[in-house]
């Protein structure tokens, strides 16, 4: 990287909601360190750079920052950051629409996604932590990581929008399991990409990650093999269908405790969707999900302003007799009450995240109480009329 462009991408990260400008990425031939500089960025969440030359750095909140203005990336860029980023096969194939896979790229980690679109090709990476944070550092919810370690087995389900943490929260719990439990214990990830990479801890106990695509055909025959490799736990990056569903639960019930994620924007819509997933005949029965189930998580990240940290809120419902009861039944709506009611079981609602987090002096009150509301229906979220705020929701 010349001089002159590693000027300009410094003086950006210490400006982050400013541009770049003339940055001419064209004269690059070296891609490693402006991706690792550009990864480093504070409020950097992805680097989208297209084949028709824009290049682009997704800032948290959602701002798309241009990393290139007058200069567009030249075919003889494109074709160097593809051949980093994916070295055994630099150019998609005729029949295929896209890819994903993990990379590492000098110190710095990513998820990448390559795709068509109407106009050509894109890349986004996703920046990850080169290393798994903590369970403090992601603010969950304490008695929520006692209840999780102390579990011997059962089914772990994080919920929540894409790009909101459920993987960096499960990396974070599986390792804090690995690295607390009294005797040493195998955990095996199944993922689709693998994200965050664990080692062995000095307990003794140990990590296995496969990826699919480059190390497995799919989530359902990974999962078969992983059975037979004797894990203690098991994290699976996403149930996506009803066979998968069904080894999941299979292994919860068989002493294995089992993290996963779900899309549902809430808890009971991942426990909707879950159980929609769950083969109704068969060995497993109508109450299987009702068996394994020990706690779903939904997760939020929550900004104030453009410049403001970002802050997770949580809903939780972990399993006991009455919860059990209303899976079995289909009664998910109600699982609200027992939300709301079971604050000494670790449960709460949305709404008793946000007024904690406002109590906590994590966000301004008047915030949280607009956001209860808005969470409750009684008003369309604005954030922009509160004192100094100017965006909502992340």
């Amino acid at each position: 990287m010349n001089t002159s462009c590693a000027s300009k991408i410094v003086a950006f990260s210490q400006s982050p909601f400013a541009s770049i400008p003339e940055l001419d990425l064209s004269s690059i031939r070296d891609w490693a360190p402006v991706l690792e500089t550009l990864a480093q960025i504070p409020g950097a969440t992805s680097i989208c750079a297209s084949s028709n030359g824009r290049v682009r750095l997704k800032m948290l909140g959602g701002y798309c920052q241009p990393v290139l203005h007058s200069e567009l990336l030249t075919d003889h860029g494109w074709a160097a950051l593809c051949q980093i980023l994916d070295p055994g096969a630099p150019d998609l194939a005729t029949e295929e629409h896209g890819r994903e896979c993990g990379r590492e790229v000098g110190s710095q980690r990513f998820r990448v996604a390559r795709v068509r679109y109407m106009h050509g090709q894109e890349l986004t990476l996703r920046i990850l932590r080169s290393q798994v944070p903590t369970p403090e550092e992601l603010l969950l919810p304490p008695q929520l990581v006692k209840r999780i370690l102390e579990l011997p087995d059962g089914l772990i389900v994080f919920a929540g929008r894409t790009g909101h943490g459920k993987t960096t929260s499960i990396a974070a719990l599986a390792g804090l399991c690995a690295r607390s439990n009294p005797v040493p214990v195998r955990v095996i990830t199944v993922e689709d990409p693998v994200e965050y990479l664990h080692y062995d801890e000095p307990n003794g106990s140990t990590f296995t990650q496969r990826e699919i695509g480059s190390q497995a055909k799919g989530f359902a025959e990974a999962l078969r093999q992983a059975l037979r490799m004797d894990p203690d736990i098991l994290v699976i990056g996403e149930i996506r269908d009803s066979i998968t569903a069904e080894i999941a639960l299979e292994a919860s019930l068989t002493g294995h405790k089992v993290f996963t994620t779900s899309h549902g924007g809430n808890v009971i819509e991942a426990m909707q969707r879950l159980h929609d997933l769950t083969p109704k005949v068969g060995t497993l029965g109508v109450g299987a999900l009702a068996q394994a189930f020990r706690a779903c998580v939904a997760q939020r990240l929550l900004r104030v302003n453009a410049k403001s940290a970002i802050v997770p809120i949580h809903e939780i419902l972990t399993s006991d007799d009455s919860v059990a009861s209303k899976i079995r039944g289909y009664k998910f709506f109600s699982l609200r009450q027992d939300m709301e009611a079971g604050k000494e079981a670790g449960m709460q609602t949305f709404t008793q995240a946000a007024e904690s987090r406002g109590a906590q002096g994590l966000l301004p009150r008047d915030f949280c109480r607009q956001y209860a509301l808005y969470l409750g229906g009684e008003s369309t979220f604005n954030p922009a009329s509160l004192p100094g705020t100017s965006t909502g929701p992340a």
